[in-house]
Protein backbone atom coordinates (compact mmCIF):
# COMPACT_ATOMS: atom_id res chain seq x y z
CA UNK A 1 0.00 0.00 0.00
CA UNK A 2 1.55 3.27 -1.14
CA UNK A 3 0.22 6.73 -0.32
CA UNK A 4 0.32 9.00 -3.36
CA UNK A 5 -2.41 11.49 -4.30
CA UNK A 6 -4.29 10.67 -7.49
CA UNK A 7 -3.51 14.13 -8.86
CA UNK A 8 0.21 14.07 -7.98
CA UNK A 9 1.31 15.07 -11.50
CA UNK A 10 -1.06 18.06 -11.50
CA UNK A 11 0.11 19.16 -8.06
CA UNK A 12 3.77 18.95 -9.11
CA UNK A 13 3.04 21.03 -12.19
CA UNK A 14 1.22 23.62 -10.06
CA UNK A 15 4.13 23.90 -7.59
CA UNK A 16 6.69 24.03 -10.39
CA UNK A 17 4.81 26.86 -12.12
CA UNK A 18 4.58 28.93 -8.92
CA UNK A 19 8.26 28.49 -8.06
CA UNK A 20 9.49 29.08 -11.61
CA UNK A 21 7.37 32.22 -11.99
CA UNK A 22 8.91 33.65 -8.81
CA UNK A 23 12.38 32.63 -9.98
CA UNK A 24 11.85 34.43 -13.30
CA UNK A 25 10.75 37.61 -11.53
CA UNK A 26 13.73 37.51 -9.16
CA UNK A 27 16.27 36.88 -11.91
CA UNK A 28 15.06 39.90 -13.84
CA UNK A 29 15.53 42.07 -10.73
CA UNK A 30 18.92 40.56 -9.93
CA UNK A 31 20.22 40.36 -13.50
CA UNK A 32 21.17 36.68 -13.39
CA UNK A 33 20.30 33.45 -15.20
CA UNK A 34 17.16 31.67 -14.04
CA UNK A 35 17.49 28.27 -12.36
CA UNK A 36 14.24 26.56 -13.21
CA UNK A 37 12.91 23.88 -10.89
CA UNK A 38 11.92 20.47 -12.21
CA UNK A 39 9.41 18.82 -9.89
CA UNK A 40 8.02 15.30 -10.27
CA UNK A 41 6.13 12.99 -7.90
CA UNK A 42 9.35 10.96 -7.84
CA UNK A 43 11.33 13.89 -6.39
CA UNK A 44 8.75 14.22 -3.62
CA UNK A 45 9.22 10.53 -2.80
CA UNK A 46 12.89 11.13 -2.06
CA UNK A 47 12.05 14.12 0.15
CA UNK A 48 9.23 12.31 1.95
CA UNK A 49 11.26 9.18 2.71
CA UNK A 50 14.23 11.23 3.94
CA UNK A 51 12.01 13.32 6.22
CA UNK A 52 10.33 10.20 7.63
CA UNK A 53 13.71 8.69 8.52
CA UNK A 54 14.98 11.98 9.99
CA UNK A 55 11.85 12.23 12.15
CA UNK A 56 12.77 8.91 13.77
CA UNK A 57 10.35 6.66 11.90
CA UNK A 58 11.70 3.13 11.59
CA UNK A 59 12.80 1.87 8.17
CA UNK A 60 10.18 -0.90 8.12
CA UNK A 61 7.40 1.64 8.66
CA UNK A 62 8.82 4.03 6.07
CA UNK A 63 9.07 1.18 3.58
CA UNK A 64 5.50 0.09 4.24
CA UNK A 65 4.12 3.62 3.80
CA UNK A 66 6.17 4.15 0.65
CA UNK A 67 5.23 0.81 -0.88
CA UNK A 68 8.81 -0.47 -0.97
CA UNK A 69 9.23 -4.23 -1.17
CA UNK A 70 12.76 -4.19 0.31
CA UNK A 71 14.69 -2.19 2.87
CA UNK A 72 17.33 -1.57 0.18
CA UNK A 73 14.75 0.43 -1.79
CA UNK A 74 13.95 2.55 1.27
CA UNK A 75 17.67 3.17 1.77
CA UNK A 76 17.96 4.24 -1.88
CA UNK A 77 15.33 6.95 -1.34
CA UNK A 78 16.89 8.17 1.92
CA UNK A 79 19.37 11.04 1.59
CA UNK A 80 21.07 11.99 4.87
CA UNK A 81 23.59 14.82 4.90
CA UNK A 82 26.95 14.16 6.58
CA UNK A 83 26.18 16.79 9.24
CA UNK A 84 22.98 14.98 10.19
CA UNK A 85 24.78 11.64 10.48
CA UNK A 86 27.48 13.25 12.65
CA UNK A 87 24.88 14.89 14.92
CA UNK A 88 23.02 11.59 15.33
CA UNK A 89 26.25 9.79 16.24
CA UNK A 90 27.16 12.48 18.77
CA UNK A 91 23.68 12.26 20.31
CA UNK A 92 24.12 8.50 20.65
CA UNK A 93 27.66 8.84 22.01
CA UNK A 94 26.54 11.40 24.59
CA UNK A 95 23.85 9.03 25.83
CA UNK A 96 25.69 5.69 25.65
CA UNK A 97 29.40 6.46 25.13
CA UNK A 98 32.13 6.13 27.74
CA UNK A 99 32.61 9.07 30.02
CA UNK A 100 36.09 10.52 29.77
Amino acid sequence: MSYLPVNAEDECERIKNIVNKQESLMTKKEGREAEMLEVTPHSFRHTFVTRCVRSGMGPATVGKISGHSTQKMTEYYTHLEQGYVKDEYERYDKKYGKES
